[in-house]
């Protein structure tokens, strides 16, 4: 992994001044899921009531804040599935929001929004003998025959 996540002392959230340039909303919500913000030599993402995480040094650093409380599944969540796949983008490594399984050999992967079935096919499809190979964030690196899937931790989310 060429990302350092250094996780700080629990705190609660302040409030910041800062006006979030983006948001992550799933589908029919109001809140935002995460705010991103330019913060000196990096990106902070906040998700309210959960963690915030400032990337920084071109996605080589990750400080980690978590909310007093925060169970350590969730935060190994939030970590891997939602903020190394922003570090590695950084880095100009290509991670694609997908979830992929191997057929035959090949990576199939299945790239769209949050909400719309990536994660349930990929997981049908595995049930039905396809090796998972990612869920959330496909990442490619080249080689000589061309670009290859990365494998990633192995786990899914469904609601």
């Amino acid at each position: 992994m060429n990302v350092s996540f250094r996780i700080q002392p629990a705190r609660p959230q302040d409030i910041l001044s800062i006006t979030p340039f983006h948001e992550w909303r799933l589908p029919n919500d109001k809140a935002a899921w995460c705010e991103f913000r330019r913060i000196a030599g990096g990106i902070h993402l906040r998700f309210p009531d959960l963690a915030d995480f400032a990337i920084v040094d071109q996605g080589r650093e990750v400080r980690s804040t978590p909310v007093p409380e925060l169970d350590a599944a969730t935060l190994e969540h939030l970590q891997l599935n939602q903020v190394l796949p922003l570090a590695l983008s950084a880095q100009g490594i290509p991670v694609f929001h997908a979830s992929g399984v191997e057929i035959e050999g090949v990576a199939i992967a299945f790239l769209g929004v949050s909400g719309r079935g990536k994660s349930t096919l990929a997981t049908h499809l595995a049930t039905q003998g396809a090796p998972l190979i990612t869920d959330d964030g496909l990442e490619l690196e080249w080689q000589h025959e061309g670009h290859m899937v990365k494998p990633s931790h192995p786990s899914v989310r469904l609601c």
